[in-house]
């Protein structure tokens, strides 16, 4: 029967006690608290943390008490933006090495905007005279959030569930108000775009040409047909602005 050198006990169980410990220091958190200039919490607010060195996106939404906790980060450099209804977004450059408490980010309300909408009516209406639920996802706030799908900027809309089978590029469904995935009618500059059967895969949809989104919540299928029983997303994507220019050869 083989029998270990003590010493070679002692050198394993060394290595143990040391790796265990450097392990769990390779990981680390970013705590925090958002409130608004009255010093009043703002719950809900959605927190984005995103890694400049591929180290990973993650995301989550600030607690009754607008306190949030992300965990499980490794070292690195971090780009941190919280996103809150009525409020303008907050973002901040973190390099991070030893878990942080932040101090108590205070968003400002956003100026009041007068949005246009057009898929709600079929003409162009501000947003505040509509009897629909809508919400409006514009150019500025899309090159804000620094996010590169649609699918993952339709994740902060409230009424909508975005689900994914595995990993990037894997069937991207949408689904309003709990109404099955081909309940929602997905236009593109005023086309529908869903797939036979009524659902419409967001997998490969870059949101770098996207201009504008539209989500209208609730049925219309007064003005879109029967397929628009729970809501419509309609994209607009970005114009042109110089000349058309022709080469010859």
């Amino acid at each position: 029967m083989f029998t270990p050198h003590p010493a070679w006990v002692c050198a394993v169980s060394l290595l143990l006690s040391v790796s265990a410990p450097l392990s769990a220091r390779q990981l680390s958190s970013i705590t925090g608290c958002v409130q608004d200039s009255t010093r009043a919490a703002i719950p809900g607010a959605a927190v984005i943390l995103t890694g400049s060195d591929g180290a990973g996106r993650f995301q989550t939404r600030a607690d009754d008490k607008g306190c949030f906790n992300l965990s499980g980060l490794r070292s690195g450099k971090y780009r941190l933006q919280i996103f809150a209804e009525a409020f303008s977004a907050y973002e901040a450059d973190i390099a991070l090495e030893d878990p942080i408490r932040l101090e108590d980010i205070v968003l400002e309300i956003h100026p009041i905007q007068a949005e246009v909408v057009v898929t709600a009516t079929r003409n162009l209406a501000p947003a505040n005279t509509l009897g629909s639920s809508v919400d409006v996802i514009d150019r500025s706030r899309i090159e804000a959030s620094h996010i590169q799908t649609a699918s993952d900027l339709l994740r902060n809309i409230g009424g909508l569930a975005v689900v994914r089978t595995g990993n990037a590029g894997g069937i991207t469904t949408l689904f309003t108000r709990g109404g099955n995935s081909d309940d929602t009618k997905i236009l593109v500059d005023g086309i529908p775009v869903n797939q036979p059967g009524g659902t419409y895969d967001f997998a490969y949809l870059p949101a770098d040409n996207i201009s504008t989104i539209e989500v209208v919540r609730g049925p219309q299928s007064a003005l879109f047909g029967s397929d628009a029983l729970t809501g419509i997303v309609q994209m607009f994507t970005t114009r042109g602005t110089a000349p058309p220019s022709r080469i010859f050869t």
